[in-house]
């Protein structure tokens, strides 16, 4: 010890390490560098190694710094010990052992340190690691030859030996531990070589070691300590020697770690007074059970011997009152135990797999039909004492199980998949009446967790997020049973649903606990999932199999009369939830949990339209919409609104002013700034994206467009209650921009409003007119005249405000809702509309903008020629000149290609709606050729999404403008066939025929002769396969022509032979489209190959 505690220690180190513990006398400049110096002694162990040990040895600096250096010890160790001299070695090992001897042995001050002994503890396993099999054969018995003074175990080298022992065994065994590690074989190999040295030579001694201790501090502990002895240090060794000991049983020979004597040990240990020891036992236990004993026989034995059912029964009736955190803790680890012991009896009762046969090396018995039966009878005792802790009151001791229980699921399922009768055969039918409710019991609310559901403005909480969790993994099983045993399933089921259901009829909702009534909506909830019948109406009522094919034969003339037909299961507990009042229950949880299920079961109505006055009815109540939880009225604002959407048809109309006024009182918008947490936030933009009460109002105004859409029939009493909705919406726009139209609380407002007024809008349906676009002469729908005045009013804001993006979203989103809602009726708006927002707009917007356009082009086709001819060129040229500006980062490049891939979907739309009389009028013939050279620039240079897009766009162009009637004919061409189907036919151009050759056509040959076109690319094959569209195409529109073209004129100038180009152009003219993909695309690789 002398040479290396004496060694000078160079000064900076000491200071290094002095100014890199935090204190408010150095500087954060100068704790860095001290840092930095200390990683690179660290990096440099080989080195400074010898100053770092010397730094532990002789406690010249602080606490935490002993700690680090000796860190520099165990990188030494660990990664240069190889490097080290013979001499080195020797001279660690003394200094070591010297400490040990001074501060444990003999007593120092350090000696009873915890956190300290660990650590070094820590550096004498690595240690000893490296040198057991090499320099000090003999170092584990040295450690042991530690524990007594006299013949007494002595208290403070007990713990370092112990800790020492634990260690090695998380290093080499441990298989956490070694998942934690970055693989390597060569460390596999040390592992597996140190664990065969230790078992042939120190593992008796150090087993027998352990068995001492373990009686010696248990007598200890018994007696209430001694002089050297406190009853907490022996309990805590102890329990660190069962700890010990379960995990080297896991790897010594099981002669050794499970006898006679162990097992009589550690049944006294299960009734062991501290619950530390009692949990460490239960690890043994589960260590033993977990060796890989591959031999089936043997392994049963094993269970047999350790008879976890009875032991463990025995434990949870004695333990299943006290509900204190220490037997909380000890009954997860006894349930821990029966998942161990459930998992290998689960082994044993499968069939060997074809891989454990193959790895079969040693001829061990893998099982027979013989211990298969044995290992079932096990399982079947085991499974009344699983279910009790997976019921328990507690969630640990239940999730401790859960491992269990889905592989015990998947167990049977693979039985009854393999073999049905065999499955039948299984006494499974009583195990799952009793798994059932005590499933449905884990999925009930505890009453002490605060409800929520993670709506609006609810805080996270953890507890709540782990009552999910269960909640989640539990419905995996609960329709797992049901797959197993559908009749069984839904028997329990239903009698226990009707329990609650009778209770709530009989003696009022709140007779019934709401966790109960909260679990019984939530079962109905998940009937028709777990049953698997699906959501529609043929889930509700009996429908017989004839009906079922006469209807899908001829759903025209066939209609099954839902409204005569028996309920099903399912069917009649949705009626009884309704009939049962269950929805006036005063909890929350139970109101919101009703209108959850019943969104989920609309279809209901098809067989009994009388249930929607009722639900209805519920729904406008204070349980429902107006219930004064915020974060449960705003999730019934969803609700509802999905529930009038799937439910219009069947909504009275007599019922539909009841309805309007019953919500009224909740239209009015809720306008909240929310405050920039950075002095250049956003505050509109932050406002907007924050989700508050307006977002879910806006389902309350489409909601309201929903029920009107019944009026239809009536439309002076349709307009007349819209006006009552929009007139005040109006009124408040022109209240926000004649007072102070720049506040920011303004123009939330005016953004909130024109946002609702296109949720209203798409409430509606579409008139039937904008899917005809040859009824001009159609009148638009009755409602749209305030549409129209909604229209202009977003014109006037867009005057004052539309330098506000939030401004701008929300016009075009609605104008986009009114078109939708009234077609021709907002068509010659479109104009100023395009003209107020065109120069304000951003590049991104201008994206979504064309989305926009598109959608009104194939809306309205024919109807918007004149519109579309007067405004295409000022957005071509706003296209333009947003992609001919500089890109100068990652975001420009991606709104660049959204840009690019907007602007010819664009154009592709045009094409495909039949407007392509657009592109060669008068006002915009100018542009044509500059509009055709984009498309091929984005088909020549970019990126393979947006190369595909700009192909089709090609394709479409000699179809609309290059194709010859009399070859359509001759050819006995299909409509379908061609790229698009569009009326007026195709308008040909004299001489371009001439273009489609010099430019189109060569593209479709330039392009994927490119070396960058990489053709084993995913995205590069859609852009071939639309090139090969193309081609097709042309040889539809320009026939003969187009192939003597390619065989004499533009194949032989690239250099393809005779032969293959007439080979070519033959699968051009016969093959199918998907087979001429891939012709072409040999083709292609042929001629980048050559």
């Amino acid at each position: 010890m002398g040479s290396i505690a004496d060694a000078t220690v160079p000064p900076q180190l000491i200071e290094a390490i002095k100014c890199a513990s935090p204190s408010p006398n150095t500087s954060p400049q100068l704790r860095e560098e001290a840092l930095n110096f200390l990683e690179q002694v660290k990096n440099n162990a080989s080195d400074t190694w010898k100053y770092c040990l010397g730094l532990f040895l002789t406690n010249s600096v602080g606490t935490e710094a002993r700690v680090w250096v000796l860190t520099v010890v165990d990188e030494l160790i660990t990664n240069s010990f190889q490097n080290l001299q013979n001499q080195d070695i020797l001279a660690i090992q003394e200094a070591l052992f010297e400490y040990v001897r001074r501060e444990y042995v003999q007593g120092g001050a350090e000696g009873d340190i915890a956190f300290l002994r660990n650590r070094l503890a820590h550096t004498l396993t690595l240690f000893t690691i490296q040198t057991y099999d090499k320099t000090h054969p003999n170092i584990i018995v040295d450690f042991l030859s530690l524990l007594r003074q006299s013949s007494s175990l002595n208290h403070r080298t007990t713990p370092l030996v112990l800790r020492i022992l634990d260690e090695i065994n998380l290093e080499i065994s441990d298989s956490i531990m070694r998942a934690a590690r970055d693989w390597s074989s060569e460390r596999q190999f040390r592992d597996s070589h140190l664990r065969d040295a230790i078992r042939s030579k120190d593992a008796p001694v150090v087993v027998e070691n352990l068995l001492n201790i373990m009686q010696e501090l248990t007598h200890i502990f018994a007696s209430g300590g001694n002089q050297e002895w406190t009853t907490k240090a022996s309990e805590e060794s102890l329990t660190l020697a069962i700890n010990v000991f379960a995990g080297w049983s896991h790897w010594v020979d099981i002669s050794l770690s499970f006898t006679p004597t162990t097992l009589e040990i550690f049944y006294g240990f299960l009734q062991h007074p501290s619950v530390q020891v009692k949990v460490a036992t239960t690890g043994y236990f589960c260590k033993i059970l977990q060796k890989g004993v591959q031999d089936a026989t043997h392994k049963l034995e094993i269970i047999g011997y350790i008879d976890v059912a009875n032991i463990v029964g025995q434990i949870e009736q004695a333990t299943r009152d006290d509900t204190s955190d220490e037997n909380v803790l000890f009954r997860e680890s006894c349930a821990k135990l029966v998942n161990a012991a459930g998992m290998e009896i689960l082994r044993l009762c499968d069939e060997p797999s074809q891989s454990m046969i193959m790895q079969n090396r040693t001829g061990a018995n893998l099982g027979t039909p013989e211990t298969r039966a044995q290992a079932l009878m096990f399982l079947a005792r085991l499974q009344p004492v699983f279910l009790r802790y997976l019921g328990d009151q507690a969630a640990s001791p239940s999730l401790a199980v859960h491992n269990f229980l889905t592989t015990l699921i998947s167990f049977y399922k693979k039985k009854k998949k393999a073999d049905a009768m065999s499955f039948d055969a299984m006494p499974t039918r009583e195990f799952f009446s009793q798994l059932l409710p005590i499933v449905m019991q884990k999925m009930q609310w505890n009453e002490e967790v605060e409800w929520g559901f993670g709506g609006l403005g609810e805080d996270a909480d953890e507890e709540r997020h782990e009552f999910y969790e269960i909640r989640r993994m539990l419905r995996s099983t609960f329709d797992s049973v049901c797959q197993l045993d559908q009749e069984l399933w839904t028997s329990t089921v239903v009698s226990l649903i009707n329990q609650t259901l009778t209770q709530c009829t009989t003696s009022g909702p709140d007779s019934v606990p709401w966790y109960q009534a909260e679990l019984t909506l939530y079962i109905v909830f998940l009937f028709a999932e777990a049953i698997q019948s699906g959501n529609a109406v043929q889930a509700f009522v009996q429908v017989s199999e004839e009906e079922k094919q006469s209807s899908k034969r001829d759903a025209l003339n066939f209609r099954i009369k839902y409204e005569e037909k028996p309920y099903t299961p399912l069917g009649q507990l949705v009626q009884t939830v309704v009939d049962s009042g269950i929805c006036n229950h005063s909890h929350p949880a139970v109101n919101l949990q009703f209108f959850e299920m019943i969104v989920r079961y609309v279809d209901i109505l098809h067989a009994r339209r009388e249930l929607v006055d009722p639900i209805l009815t519920a729904f406008v109540g204070e349980r429902g919409i107006h219930n004064q939880l915020l974060n449960v009225k705003a999730r019934n604002f969803y609700l509802f609104q999905r529930f009038t959407l799937l439910s219009r048809r069947f909504i009275p109309t007599p019922f539909v002013p009841k309805l309007l006024e019953s919500i009224t009182d909740l239209l009015t918008l809720s306008v909240e700034v929310v405050p920039p947490e950075q002095g250049d936030e956003d505050v509109l933009a932050k406002s907007v994206n924050t989700t508050g009460l307006f977002q879910y109002q806006l389902n309350l105004y489409e909601a309201a467009g929903c029920i009107l859409a019944k009026l239809g029939e009536s439309p002076a009493d349709q307009v007349n209650y819209l006006n009552q909705i929009t007139q005040p919406l109006l009124a408040s726009i022109q209240q926000s921009l004649q007072t102070s139209p720049h506040q920011v609380e303004n123009i939330l407002n005016v953004h909130h409003t024109i946002l609702a007024i296109g949720h209203l809008a798409k409430g509606l349906p579409e008139p039937s007119l904008i899917q005809q676009s040859s009824a001009l002469d159609q009148p638009p729908p009755s409602y749209s005249e305030p549409f129209v005045q909604a229209t202009q009013a977003i014109f006037v804001v867009l005057d004052q405000l539309s330098q506000y993006k939030v401004i701008r979203d929300a016009s075009r989103f609605t104008f986009a809702q009114i078109v939708s809602s009234t077609g021709v009726a907002i068509l010659n708006h479109v104009p100023a509309f395009v003209n107020g927002l065109l120069g304000r707009l951003e590049m991104t917007e201008l994206s979504d903008f064309l989305v926009f356009l598109n959608m009104l082009l194939h809306k309205l086709k024919s109807q918007i020629f004149p519109i579309l001819n007067s405004i295409l060129q000022p957005i071509i040229d706003r296209v333009f000149s947003f992609l001919s500006t500089q890109v100068t980062g990652t975001d420009d490049e991606l709104s660049r290609a959204e840009m690019e891939k907007s602007y010819l979907s664009f154009i592709g739309t045009i094409l495909s709606a039949g407007l392509q009389g657009v592109f060669i009028s008068d006002e915009n013939r100018g542009r044509f050729v500059e509009i055709l050279e984009s498309i091929c620039q984005f088909a020549r240079d970019c990126a393979p999404p947006t190369q595909r897009i700009a192909f089709s766009d090609v394709s479409k162009i000699i179809f609309c403008f290059g194709t010859l009637e009399q070859v359509q004919n001759s050819l006995n061409v299909q409509p379908t066939q061609n790229v698009i189907q569009i009326s007026p036919t195709p308008i040909p151009l004299n001489g371009f025929e001439e273009y489609i050759y010099q430019h189109l056509i060569k593209l479709a040959f330039e392009v994927p002769a490119k070396p960058t076109f990489n053709l084993k690319d995913g995205q590069s094959n859609v852009v071939l396969g639309e090139i090969a569209s193309l081609l097709r195409q042309a040889y539809l529109c320009r026939g003969e022509e187009f192939l003597t073209y390619l065989r004499t004129v533009y194949l032989p100038s690239i250099g393809c032979p005779d032969n293959i180009a007439v080979e070519f152009t033959n699968h051009i003219s016969t093959d199918e489209p998907k087979i001429f993909k891939r012709s072409f695309t040999e083709f292609i690789k042929v001629s980048k190959a050559a």
